[in-house]
């Protein structure tokens, strides 16, 4: 009896790469042109940016101002200066040649109230006071109206109020009352000056002064236009 005996070949040894799994395998010289990657600088050796190119660390954008969004409050040069509109009257003491803001053209009765009101500038704020060594609010517009022969008011600011012709804001001009207004009640009053300002005695503590009017809730009134 003859025994056949099968021989089987040995399998070939595997080939282990010796790059990593996902490097790529390279299949012989790229067909395409190669990038050159320029040299990487150093911080330490590259050269510093010229300080007018540096950015600022707190630097903001900045935003266009429309002139729609100006407040009404800032009132302009000739406002806040002396500037002659009309020459003072024979026996008015006044501030001097060039003492009155510019006012509307027909402004007889109003400058000679703005004129009378910057006198004031810095006397103290004094309860239930009406002279000039101190005023509260309608002591104050009381002893303006007086002395220059626009009217006699009464020294409380909603009795003045009721005196005077209520007029919309768009009408009033330098030298009207203000009166601002809880309900249908004036707690204080002010002289118009134009421009979203007005001369007033504040409050205690405070002297009289050109300021901004601070509040929505307000009328004007006039007797004189």
């Amino acid at each position: 009896m003859v025994t056949a005996t099968a021989v089987i070949p040995a399998a070939s040894p595997k080939a282990v790469s010796t790059s990593h799994p996902r490097s790529p395998v390279a299949t012989g010289p790229p067909s395409g042109p190669v990038r050159q990657s320029a040299p990487r600088v150093s911080r330490a050796t590259r050269p510093p940016l010229p300080r007018g190119a540096r950015p600022s660390r707190h630097a903001a954008p900045v935003r266009p101002v429309r002139a729609t969004t100006l407040p009404d409050l800032v009132a302009p040069p000739a406002l806040m200066q002396a500037v002659a509109s009309t020459p003072p009257s024979p026996g008015e003491s006044g501030d001097g040649p060039g003492s009155t803001p510019v006012l509307s053209s027909d402004a007889s009765a109003g400058a000679r109230i703005i004129a009378e009101a910057r006198k004031y500038l810095g006397v103290p704020y004094v309860s239930d006071g009406a002279t000039p060594s101190g005023f509260d609010c309608s002591g104050y517009t009381m002893w303006v109206y007086a002395h220059t022969g626009v009217a006699q008011l009464p020294h409380f600011a909603d009795s003045q109020r009721q005196l005077m012709h209520q007029i919309p804001q768009s009408a009033a001009r330098p030298g009207d009352l203000i009166f601002y207004l809880d309900g249908n009640y004036a707690y204080h009053v002010a002289i118009y000056a134009g421009y979203g300002m007005q001369y007033a005695a504040p409050a205690p503590g405070q002297d009289v002064k050109l300021e901004p009017i601070w509040s929505s809730d307000i009328s004007f009134g006039t007797d004189w236009h």
